[in-house]
């Protein structure tokens, strides 16, 4: 099991349903909930019609010292849903598991949120969040 591995989870489905969801919660944002998905503003930009992510995105992933797997909310292995339910959790969210098998919850959507459109910021506060977790962050990888 790696050092660290971290699982972005989204707040929609795979589901033709799911994406309905997603679109109708896209259009019907407000100040308060400006964002459809947070997870998946800060990895694919937010666009309803892109199955593709951010070039920054795919920069911002190979500098995290860890495995990153990003996850509709349909698609989560069951033990890992099961903490994330039992922990009355809410998606999107940031989980992280270390070398003990353990889970710990990292970010939620308003930490998600602030960060969303600018990769360095959430850098800087998932490390944080993984630190104060327990969890290791040796060093940011180098570029490849």
């Amino acid at each position: 099991m790696p050092d660290l591995e971290l699982f972005i989870i989204y707040n929609n489905s795979t589901s033709f349903l799911g994406k309905l969801g997603y679109g109708f919660r896209r259009l019907s944002t407000t100040a308060e909930h400006s964002s459809a998905c947070a997870a998946s503003d800060l990895t694919h930009g937010g666009s309803l019609d892109s199955e593709d992510e951010k070039p920054e995105w795919q920069a911002a992933k190979k500098l995290i010292p860890g495995t990153v797997q990003q996850l509709h909310y349909d698609h989560v292995p069951a033990d890992l849903k099961k903490y994330v339910e039992k922990s009355h959790y809410d998606y999107p969210c940031i989980v992280g598991r270390g070398s003990d098998g353990r889970y710990r919850h990292l970010m939620d959507e308003s930490d998600i949120n602030p960060v969303s459109d600018d990769t360095n910021k959430f850098l800087k506060v998932l490390e944080a969040k993984v630190k104060q977790a327990g969890l290791p962050w040796t060093s940011i990888k180098a570029p490849a």
